[in-house]
């Protein structure tokens, strides 16, 4: 037994694996629709199900998780557990029919929605080591209880509600490399602020984000913070090419072939002709790496870096 199965159809394979499951079900899924899942836990008789799922701090503030997730689990009797580390989509029933694949329990997963994800599954019969990497994943996660569930709900009510913008100009390039990970945070001094409270409301909300995603949490000082920031920002596709085209030049990159460069590298045609990103780049970069610098001749600003390119008069920086 080893079938592919694509798009909506992966909805109705799972939802006939709940019908006709006779002993046990396991779900491991990152994301889940609470009706979604609802909607299938009604349509079987299994009492025995193990969930695990994802309960990030960003995924829970964006709504991506739901931890009323649990309360669904515990009305039923089923066991919820939590592993923020899991991007695994897997799906058993009765340790004999195992569907893996890229679909999360969600319904732009199974294909139900309009606008669903491209998605495929493999069902199969499971493997002794297949069934000891899902009992590995399961005891490795945390059984969610009343005290978890109360701190982690109480946490998420406190937070600011946060109003998820079009990532700038986002583009998934073949190779993989995307923008996506540079900070919503206009600038390095505006995301530290928001984290010690010396900062408005709006811009707290960004940098509540950036916070998490980019998993700070002992940083006492701004040096620690940059420090911090800057490993990161080491593993971003996008300021790596960006460094290397800056250190390509004779004489550094003014601020128009730099949001050219961007714009033919890292942007769609729904791009914002690169303003934003190139801007973030301007603002970041020479906070967290010391031998860039940017500077205003004239009417542009130049990014260079002071270990390779002469400048005949030292400038005047502006960032």
């Amino acid at each position: 037994m080893s079938d592919c199965i694509y798009n909506s159809h992966i909805g109705e394979r799972i939802c006939s694996y709940f019908q006709n499951a006779k002993e046990s079900i396991t779900v491991i899924s990152p994301f889940i629709t609470v009706d979604l899942f609802r909607s299938l836990i009604e349509s079987t008789h299994i009492r025995k199900i193990t969930v695990v799922t994802s309960w990030r701090p960003d995924h829970l503030m964006q709504g991506y998780s739901d931890v009323s997730l649990y309360e669904v689990c515990k009305s039923y009797g089923y066991e919820l557990r939590i592993n923020n580390q899991i991007h695994a989509k897997m799906y058993l029933f009765d340790e004999s029919v195992l569907s893996i694949g890229s679909a999360n329990c969600t319904k732009a997963g199974f294909g139900i929605n309009k606008k669903s994800n491209i998605e495929t599954m493999i069902d199969k019969i499971p493997s002794k080591e297949e069934l000891d990497i899902i009992s590995d994943i399961i005891s490795k996660s945390i059984l969610v209880d009343d005290p978890l569930y109360e701190q982690v709900n109480n946490w998420l009510m406190n937070q600011p509600k946060v109003e998820i913008k079009p990532i700038r100009g986002y583009i998934l390039l073949e190779d993989g490399m995307s923008v996506e990970s540079l900070p919503f945070s206009n600038t390095p001094r505006a995301m530290w602020k928001a984290a010690t409270n010396e900062s408005d409301e709006v811009i707290s909300k960004e940098a509540s984000i950036d916070w998490t995603r980019f998993g700070l949490c002992d940083e006492d000082t701004y040096e620690d913070f940059l420090e911090s920031m800057k490993l990161k920002f080491d593993t971003i596709p996008i300021v790596r090419d960006f460094l290397q085209f800056i250190d390509e030049s004779d004489s550094g990159r003014r601020f128009g072939e730099c949001k050219n460069w961007v714009k033919i590298h890292y942007c769609d045609t729904s791009c914002d002709n690169g303003l934003e990103i190139t801007q973030t780049l301007y603002s970041w970069i020479p906070e967290l790496y010391n031998q860039y610098r940017v500077w205003r001749p004239n009417y542009t600003h130049v990014i260079y870096n002071v270990n390779r390119h002469k400048i005949e008069e030292e400038p005047k920086t502006v960032f």
